[in-house]
């Protein structure tokens, strides 16, 4: 899961540099009345917004560290209760 976060993070990156490098810099003044430059960074936008937004929630589940642990417990509980004694 962290390398998930590091790839949202550089895509993140790179997606707010490329809007800045096209709108500010001169050099890049025919690329600012293109339109498939446009394009390409509209859809770097809208694949960043949908990772941020879709793929970026935490498990709602309630599945952690802690539930799990009591879930052993429990285990070791019923376990323990379901043996025989002679």
């Amino acid at each position: 899961m962290k390398t998930f976060k590091i790839i949202r993070m550089v895509l993140t990156v790179v997606d707010v540099v490329c809007l800045l490098a096209v709108l500010f810099v001169p050099a890049l003044e025919a690329a600012k009345h293109n339109f498939f430059v446009w394009l390409i960074l509209g859809l770097l936008t809208l694949y960043v917004l949908f990772m941020w937004l879709v793929l970026g929630r935490r498990n709602t589940n309630g599945y952690d560290a802690e539930s799990d642990r009591e879930a052993d417990i429990s285990k070791e509980l019923l376990s323990q209760r379901n043996k025989w004694y002679w």
